[in-house]
């Protein structure tokens, strides 16, 4: 692999479980750098920061879908 998929996660687009194809399979990706460890896994999603996940994820959608998570909940919360 000649990228880090922490820093451009938009080069991960494989669904293929094939070798010579699977390297770029987010799901392969994330077994790699976890080990198969579910609470390794958990302390990613809940300990990284709102900012790095804003930065890069800008093209792979996330940043989109954040933005919209929190337009939505401000209105709610801001209507009680």
């Amino acid at each position: 692999m000649n990228f880090d998929p922490c820093i451009e996660p938009e080069r991960l687009r494989s669904t293929s479980e094939k070798d010579t194809e699977r390297i770029r399979n987010i799901k392969f990706v994330v077994e790699q750098l976890t080990g198969k460890d579910m609470e390794r896994e958990k302390l990613c999603w809940e300990e990284t920061s709102l900012e790095i996940l804003r930065a890069r994820g800008v093209n792979t959608g996330l940043t989109a879908y954040l933005q919209e998570v929190e337009e939505r909940l401000s209105v709610i919360i801001l209507s009680e």
